[in-house]
């Protein structure tokens, strides 16, 4: 993005008063964070289900969280890619 700041001059310069600098406007590139980004939690441990072989359960919670980490609803981040692993 770009920040721009303007200003104006509201009394001219009197008797040995400096001029204000001609420029009124001051442009400069910035950066932001992205609105929405896709969090996710750890991985629970393996459930086996009373089971001692095979497969087993793991979960994890994944949210919507604005730029200042406050959890909203998921629709937000519909156009964010979330990439994940299974392992």
């Amino acid at each position: 993005g770009v920040a721009t700041r303007t200003r104006s001059v509201i009394q001219l310069p009197s008797d040995d008063g400096q001029p204000c600098s001609p420029e009124l406007e001051q442009r400069k590139p910035c950066s932001f964070k992205a609105c929405y980004h896709w969090k996710r939690s750890s991985w629970s441990p393996c459930n086996l289900e009373s089971a001692d072989c095979g497969y087993g359960l793991r979960h994890r919670v994944v949210e919507c969280v604005r730029y200042d980490g406050l959890v909203v609803d998921k629709l937000n981040c519909l156009t964010v890619n979330l990439t994940f692993s299974i392992t």
